[in-house]
């Protein structure tokens, strides 16, 4: 596919030489030159969407209950590694969330 030939957006499916693409599912876009964000046209079909940073952890929690994580999208020792820091950093801030709100109750007694 000459991608300076296209005239609308192609989808391109690579080839699975890698775990990662595998476990992705990957695909791709082509898109011809001079479109703009949106599509540039109104018949486009593709779309933008911007994720606020805030809902991170929600998303996270989400996805985790329906077992996408990020050893599943990149396998590989570096993504177990991050998963296994992330849930003990996780657990280590809950035990000190639990702990503050431990000490405010046992203050209001006082």
């Amino acid at each position: 596919m000459d991608p300076f030939a296209i005239t609308q957006i192609e989808l391109l499916r690579p080839p699975h030489l890698d775990q990662r693409v595998i476990a992705q599912q990957s695909v791709f876009t082509v898109e011809p030159v001079g479109l703009t964000k949106g599509g540039g046209r109104e018949s486009s079909d593709l779309r933008y969407w911007h994720v606020s940073a805030n809902h991170k952890g929600e998303i996270e929690d989400q996805l985790a209950k329906l077992g996408i994580s990020e050893s599943v999208l990149f396998p590989g020792l570096a993504a177990i590694a991050a998963e296994i820091k992330d849930s003990a950093l996780r657990k280590k801030l809950a035990k000190k969330f639990l702990r503050r709100k431990t000490d405010k109750a046992k203050a209001k007694q006082t």
